[in-house]
């Protein structure tokens, strides 16, 4: 499973050291293009994102607060960069609020941030 994910998400608010990162173990689509926010790929059952009810198709509308960036305002790598930067500004052990859309209403889910190595464990 590990070779076919491009990445695991880290998330926090201003970029965090790298080994201070929390994980929330899902995979955003850069293929698949909403009007507005990032659309999810994949999502570790068993990752905080997956305990928090995150699902492959909800599409991240707010992560931790901030409006997550969309296809009309960037190409298909800035799209990824301003995500992956959005991504880098949460903590292991911190708690991250994510607004999705699914099936066309807002849903928000909250989900415990965790280190790399938790995350590594569950991969």
């Amino acid at each position: 499973m590990r070779g076919r994910l491009l990445f695991i998400l880290f998330l926090g608010v201003a970029a965090v050291a790298e080994d201070e990162r929390g994980f929330l173990g899902f995979q955003p689509s850069f293929v698949a293009k909403p009007a507005k926010g990032v659309a999810i790929q994949y999502v570790f059952p068993d990752g905080p994102a997956g305990k928090a009810g995150l699902v492959a198709g909800d599409v991240i509308l707010k992560y931790n607060g901030q409006d997550a960036p969309n296809a009309k305002e960037h190409d298909d790598e800035s799209l990824q960069t301003a995500f992956m930067k959005l991504a880098a500004t949460v903590k292991a052990g911190q708690d991250v609020e994510i607004v999705v859309e699914r099936e066309g209403k807002p849903v928000t889910l909250k989900a415990h941030a965790i280190s790399k190595d938790d995350m590594d464990k569950l991969v």
